[in-house]
């Protein structure tokens, strides 16, 4: 048949696979296989003697964890339950106005609350005893949406831009947990508030509020420093690239909006002079 074989082996008694791959009793990949067999039907039982493996990959062996699997599938799901519920509440906010603004920031605070209670202290409680940063890809898309959620409350309220320990603070303080924000994440999420501004931008730009455009701006120009300062502190920068371009897009945007408006208000100003000069 062409096939050959190995008799002998340093680590002790030998499998012979169907592939001619031979495996060591001792070795540690049969060990994770024997652990592991309840759960994951990658072999035969034990015929002959032997082990008749269908499958042998090195590839396969990081997912024979079943209990880590099972906890990023649970940070996972709570992640898209933070990314929704963070969504509904940035568009709660865009209906913010000079009328309703006490209301409706009232209403987000409770969902920020909500979203606290539900969905980041169950997170907290997976990740205790655990390594934050091999499940941080997991839950990183959440986080990320959250961030961009509150930074973007804050703007709202107080026409600034929340510090990551203000909102660890929130956090502790509703939870009674401490909760880790990274700091790629808290750039990432930053970099998302953008896109938020240039649209409450354009609706200044509706009801000619020229110092809201104003606040605007100078708000974009902190975040941009901030993205620039913490960008060479990352290891991994494409993503953060992105919504650095993005960002930028949405900074033009704005100054041309700003520029425009002040165009107007300086040609109507100009006009009503020249019409009614008795109330120059």
């Amino acid at each position: 048949s062409g096939k050959r074989s190995r008799s002998t082996s340093k680590g002790g008694k030998q499998l012979q696979g169907n592939d001619s791959t031979i495996v060591t009793e001792a070795g540690v990949i049969v060990q994770q296989f024997r652990e592991y067999s309840v759960l994951y039907d990658d072999y035969d039982v034990r015929e002959q003697g032997r082990f008749r493996f269908r499958t042998l990959s090195i590839r396969k062996l990081p997912s024979l964890e079943p209990k880590n699997q099972f906890r990023r599938e649970r940070l996972i799901r709570l992640s898209r339950d933070m990314t929704i519920n963070s969504k509904r509440v940035i568009f709660l906010l865009h209906r913010a106005s000079s009328e309703n603004k006490t209301d409706i920031l009232q209403e987000a605070a409770a969902k920020i609350k909500e979203i606290h209670l539900k969905y980041i202290s169950p997170l907290c409680d997976e990740l205790v005893g655990q390594d934050y940063y091999r499940y941080q890809r997991a839950f990183s898309p959440g986080v990320q949406e959250y961030l961009e959620c509150v930074s973007f409350y804050y703007y709202v309220a107080e026409s600034a831009l929340v510090s990551r320990e203000r909102v660890q603070r929130d956090i502790e303080r509703d939870c009674g947990k401490h909760f880790f924000i990274c700091d790629s994440d808290y750039l990432l999420g930053i970099a998302d508030l953008t896109g938020e501004l240039m649209r409450s931008c354009v609706s200044a730009a509706a009801t000619v509020s020229r110092p809201t455009l104003t606040r605007l701006l100078h708000l974009y120009l902190s975040i941009r420093l901030i993205l620039y300062q913490g960008y060479f502190h990352l290891s991994e920068r494409g993503e953060l690239e992105k919504k650095i371009d993005v960002m930028k897009s949405s900074l033009e945007k704005c100054e041309n909006v700003l520029l425009e408006l002040t165009l107007t208000l300086s040609e109507t100003e100009r006009l009503q002079v020249l019409l009614h000069p008795e109330c120059a």
